[in-house]
């Protein structure tokens, strides 16, 4: 009973942290000038703060007596910065346009649009990429069990696309962009409140966190390319089924809003399985299969491209019309396309970081590596390579990628 409390904090968290990505979006489209822009800034600076926060921050947190209190000073750091940029971001948002300018060039206009977000919001990127590691510490002392990275993954990814869905159709909507920065905040502080009500007491006969190495035969650097390809196949993945489609579904912010929270949740459920299911397994083994499983799941969701028009046109007569019956008919077909693939990825995760955690981090950098992986797909396949190669390759490429990690 005490570690459900624990799940709410951390799901709030998530919940949190999703909802602060579209709201900083939507107040720095001012500034850049165009919301695709604000779109590809804010999601690169979120990617970037988060990946140099769970490395730098994880073995500290790891090597802490009080990893509640990390955790403690983490979500107010977040919620402190959330509420400090609801000042600072329409005092900046007028020198930034000018220092851009009515015709900049590329080079200009790129180089500020990433610049800027990337250190604007990086005190609070940087704590929420320590809140996992610090969480997982946390966690495994009062349950005395070393397997907790799956299941906390699981509950702040759902959170997360909890926080997506209510932040895009409700939140905003109804109260507008500073006070949905407060109600954000409000839920890092009650987080931060909560945990330190746990007393210190109730850890007395904790066992201490034993040193967990890795498999025989396999070295980090190993882990580490399989933890950046998985990442960034994964959101290559993503990014290449937007594109298409974007083609089908109304195309609208509550369009990409839908797909988002699609892929967030199938993420989720590939975690909550391998917690609940992989419990003792054998490393290469359980890798190859969930490797092979995620190359069949893309290749699947690619052949049914081909009906992806039709299943739209069923679902929209099924769900009828009306705004709601709209998105329900977009969450329907995205289901489809998303949920197999994005489950095996978040399954794949997880067995990843739960093998390179040991008694120093590891989860932290875990989370690092295949956060850069995937911060740098939306630019390979985005921008260098669907021009060149095209759409069906590119799909294919990506399924093909799994595959070759087996080697």
């Amino acid at each position: 009973m005490r570690q459900i409390p624990l799940f709410v904090i951390f799901f709030l968290s998530g919940a949190a942290g999703l909802g602060y990505e579209i709201l900083w979006t939507r107040m720095l489209s001012v500034s850049l000038g165009h919301e695709v822009v604000s779109v590809l800034a804010v999601v690169c600076a979120f990617f970037s703060g988060l990946a140099i926060g769970a490395w730098f921050l994880d073995r500290p947190v790891s090597r802490s007596s009080k990893p509640e209190r990390w955790y403690c000073l983490f979500e107010l750091v977040i919620g402190g910065w959330a509420l400090a940029l609801v000042y600072l971001i329409p005092l900046l948002n007028p020198m930034v346009a000018s220092f851009i300018g009515i015709e900049p060039t590329p080079l200009r206009h790129w180089s500020i649009s990433f610049i800027y977000p990337f250190l604007l919001l990086l005190p609070a990127t940087t704590a929420m990429g320590g809140t996992l590691p610090a969480m997982d510490r946390f966690f495994t002392r009062l349950s005395k069990s070393q397997r907790a990275v799956g299941g906390l993954y699981s509950i702040n990814t759902l959170g997360a696309m909890a926080g997506t869905f209510f932040t895009t159709f409700f939140i905003l909507p109804v109260f507008g962009l500073a006070e949905s920065a407060f109600l954000l905040a409000g839920l890092n502080f009650i987080g931060a409140a909560a945990v330190m009500l746990f007393r210190p007491g109730a850890f007395a006969d904790a066992s201490k966190t034993k040193a967990t190495h890795l498999p025989d035969g396999i070295e980090k650097k190993h882990f580490f390319l399989i933890l950046f390809m998985t990442g960034f196949l994964g959101i290559g993945f993503e990014v290449l089924m937007v594109r298409v489609l974007s083609q089908i579904l109304e195309n609208t912010i509550f369009s990409f809003a839908s797909i988002l929270i699609v892929f967030l949740g199938g993420t989720g459920v590939g975690a909550a399985i391998y917690q609940r299911y992989f419990k003792t397994v054998n490393f290469s083994r359980t890798l190859t299969r969930l490797l092979q499983t995620t190359a069949t799941f893309c290749l699947i969701a690619v052949h049914l491209l081909r009906y992806a028009e039709q299943l739209f046109l069923l679902l929209k007569n099924f769900f009828g019309d009306g705004f709601w019956a709209a998105i329900g008919a977009e969450m329907g077909l995205t289901l489809l396309f998303f949920l197999l693939p994005t489950a095996a990825m978040g399954t794949t995760f997880s067995h990843l970081a739960q093998s390179l955690r040991r008694s120093d981090g590891g989860v932290g950098q875990a989370l690092c590596v295949n956060t850069l992986g995937s911060a740098m797909a939306p630019l390979i396949f985005g921008v260098l390579l669907l021009p060149v190669m095209g759409m069906k390759f590119c799909i294919v490429l990506v399924s093909l990628g799994y595959l070759l990690l087996l080697t």
